[in-house]
């Protein structure tokens, strides 16, 4: 979205919802055919904009086997937002991927690159978990979500 609009919202916004998938441009242009800079950029306006609104910020990270669950993406990703967002993020998300969309893909004729994937790990996930939260001094506001496979 154009920061214009982004800007004009803020002041209306009880909650700022953020997907930070890759914080490497080339992956992020890969995986969704566009580049993360105005992602980024709009982050960084948005957050030094927060304190002034008082709207509360939660982040969401999609965690995706093979595209997004390096350690290294989860570490850029945390020391991007412990820089741009430090105490304003209330609560970041690193969401499990999960294949329930596949049968949308299916009816829509479409080819999904992870329509064989499997569920994450949940050990892999308290894995990333782990490293997120060490660039936080309230890691508690970090945690993932969904479901996850044992083994």
């Amino acid at each position: 979205v154009a920061w214009s609009a982004l800007e004009e919202a803020l002041p209306y916004t009880d909650i700022l919802l953020y997907d930070i998938k890759l914080m490497d441009e080339a992956a992020h242009i890969k995986y969704t055919a566009q580049s993360n800079a105005p992602i980024l950029e709009n982050f960084v306006r948005a957050a030094a904009l927060l304190p002034q609104t008082g709207t509360r910020l939660w982040v969401r990270t999609p965690i995706i086997p093979g595209a997004t669950d390096s350690d290294n993406n989860i570490r850029d990703i945390a020391q991007f937002l412990a820089k741009h967002a430090g105490e304003a993020l209330e609560r970041w998300e690193l969401c499990a991927f999960n294949n329930l969309c596949r049968d949308k893909y299916l009816r829509l004729q479409q080819n999904w690159e992870f329509k064989d994937t499997a569920l994450m790990n949940h050990e892999r996930m308290q894995e990333l978990l782990a490293i997120a939260q060490e660039y936080f001094p309230c890691p508690e506001r970090i945690s993932f979500t969904g479901a996850t496979k044992a083994k």
